[in-house]
């Protein structure tokens, strides 16, 4: 997961993933931002994951949902959720695609990401 942290011309750390993990770019940026409670919430969260007293955990965001276990972390756009018709009204053979609605990556990988961030936005 390629992934750059810079500042907008307001002062405000920005996060920038590449495709495929778009929405870790909004759960940083907006669910996330510079708020060092909900990164060390995050961080104890990891702790009670690894150390197995906890083996799932859901944090409801704003307009995103992290699912996270003890191997991986998972990003839903909420809209996703809402947007999915009922297979019985819709065509014959339609596909739904979710690009771009769901990310995820190694929990080990998040561990990382999570501590540069912290590192830069303090």
């Amino acid at each position: 997961m390629n992934y750059q942290f810079v500042w907008d011309i307001e002062g405000t750390p920005q996060a920038e993933f590449e495709m495929g993990f778009e929405l870790f770019t909004q759960w940083f940026c907006d669910e996330i931002g510079t708020d060092t409670a909900k990164i060390t919430e995050l961080q104890t969260l990891i702790s009670q994951l690894q150390n197995g007293a906890i083996i799932e955990h859901i944090i409801k965001g704003n307009t995103l949902t992290m699912i996270l276990n003890q191997d991986e972390i998972e990003i839903t756009a909420d809209s996703l959720q809402a947007d999915i018709p009922d297979a019985d009204d819709m065509p014959e053979g339609t596909e739904i695609s979710d690009d771009g609605c769901i990310s995820g990556c190694g929990l080990a990988d998040f561990v990382s990401v999570l501590d540069s961030w912290e590192a830069f936005v303090g």
